[in-house]
């Protein structure tokens, strides 16, 4: 409690950022624009979260693709292994080994740090790996997939 007798404001929250596809559908709108409104909500919490001096974070899963997604549908060939694979929570491994999904990932996860003085992330890898094959090796050289992503 604060000195005053009432709560005081939490030191820090984490945002987990999903669902807004699913709020965009029940509305009848498409994916994307659960997506924008889901970004223009972050940035009202990170600024009031500022204002009341409490520590934003946020959680993240950069790695993962939703064949539901515009990035899958552009780029299906960014997933680690086929799409014949056993997915994990309806999603794909992206395919890290490969410098243009690094890029992607990157520019991505800048973008949400940029949008909002974010003090700390939580990356949350945490599927294991039963397909490593990469659309970017040859044949012979599948067997470097694996290593490619660490």
């Amino acid at each position: 409690m604060a000195e005053n007798g009432k709560l005081a404001p939490p030191r820090h929250i984490a945002i987990i950022m999903d669902g807004n596809g699913r709020w965009a559908k029940q509305r009848g709108l498409p994916r994307t624009a659960g997506h924008k409104v889901g970004a223009e909500v972050f940035r009202k919490i990170a600024r009031y979260c500022k204002k009341l001096g409490v520590d934003l974070g946020v959680w993240v899963e950069p790695e993962m693709v939703s064949e539901k997604s515009e990035l899958f549908r552009q780029h299906s060939d960014w997933i680690l292994g086929h799409k014949q694979q056993a997915m994990g929570r309806n999603q794909y491994v992206l395919d890290l080994g490969r410098s243009e999904v690094c890029d992607y990932i990157y520019e991505s996860v800048a973008r949400i740090l940029r949008s909002a003085e974010v003090k700390y992330i939580k990356w949350d890898m945490n599927r294991i790996f039963t397909d490593t094959y990469s659309a970017a090796l040859p044949p012979q050289r599948q067997g470097e997939a694996a290593h490619r992503y660490m």
